[in-house]
């Protein structure tokens, strides 16, 4: 496969960093490739500053509510 480009949504890029099991081994392979560039939307920056407001009640323990 070549190279790939990925677009990560807050919840991937939480589950990435923090090596949450709820990431599958491909999508977890593919973004640790050195070849494949990843990608962050600063709209995902917003989302874990907003969701770590207090009084937001959307934390668990990834950071992200559910």
């Amino acid at each position: 496969m070549g190279r790939m480009k990925i677009l990560l949504d807050t919840h991937v890029l939480i589950w990435w960093l923090f090596d949450e099991p709820k990431l599958c081994s491909i999508a977890r392979t593919q973004m640790s490739n050195p070849q494949n560039e990843i990608y962050v939307s600063s709209a995902s920056a917003w989302e874990i500053v907003t969701i770590h407001q207090p009084g937001t009640g959307g934390q668990n323990g990834t950071g992200m509510g559910g």
